[in-house]
């Protein structure tokens, strides 16, 4: 997918461009511990715009990547990136369904279905980890949402409902990303993400760069407003910080 570059205003806090670099030099051996694949090379200009109160975006290779702050505790942050089925109407995707585990579990398989106007739907179902690992080794400080597409239809059960939004679509196998969150102080977040995926079938150069040409920061501003007015949070067991 071709993806909009450059530093984009959204209305966010100017941060601390020293601090956030500090913070994030202080977790760069945590990043070890980190479950995602593909994982974009950022610069460092990236998190300077991000601490100027824009969201910084690129493109390693195939993989887009975004970079912003979040004027939201990353707890809170958190559970509301893993509360995909709440995410219908604020992204393209007009259905979503766990189709296995319980909402915000580790390795729960969701499927997602996107309309293409005058072309053929896509539709996947990845696997979501939230990495447990991440933010016990960071005390609090680190948290990871992944996804991964399933490649293989024997690996799940589509549900009646979830089967009729297959028909006539595209079934996506090339599909993954992540989010990583870094806690800047009780108020604010770092968050970093990147997607990749191979839509399937035909899509013409032109139309499929129009659809995602501002995808990462409609990505980061619906999630900022989500996240604001979330109510029915997810719970995980997080570390106390140091």
């Amino acid at each position: 997918m071709v993806l909009w570059f450059g530093a984009i205003a959204w209305g966010q806090p100017l941060y601390d461009a020293s601090s956030l670099l500090r913070i994030v030099n202080d977790t760069q051996s945590l990043r070890m511990h980190r479950f995602g694949t593909n994982l974009p090379t950022l610069p460092i200009s990236a998190y300077q715009q991000a601490a100027s109160g824009t969201v910084a975006t690129g493109l390693d290779g195939r993989v887009g990547w975004g970079v912003g702050v979040f004027d939201i505790g990353i707890e809170e942050l958190y559970a509301a990136i893993n509360e995909e089925e709440s995410h219908v109407g604020l992204s393209p995707v007009n259905y979503t369904r766990i189709l296995k585990g319980a909402p915000c579990s580790n390795q729960r398989q969701v499927m997602m279905h996107l309309p293409i106007p005058m072309l053929s739907n896509r539709w996947w179902v990845t696997i979501q980890g939230t990495n447990p690992v991440i933010r016990t080794k960071s005390h609090g400080q680190m948290a990871e949402l992944t996804w991964q597409a399933i490649k293989d239809q024997k690996q799940f059960t589509l549900d009646a409902t979830s089967f009729t939004y297959t028909k006539d679509s595209v079934w996506v196998t090339e599909s993954q990303g992540a989010w990583l969150l870094i806690r800047l102080d009780e108020t604010h977040t770092l968050g970093e993400y990147h997607a990749w995926s191979d839509p399937g079938g035909y899509v013409p150069a032109g139309l499929a760069s129009s659809l995602s040409a501002t995808g990462i920061e409609d990505t980061f501003q619906a999630m900022r407003s989500f996240a604001k007015e979330n109510r029915e949070q997810c719970h995980f067991d997080w570390p106390k910080s140091e």
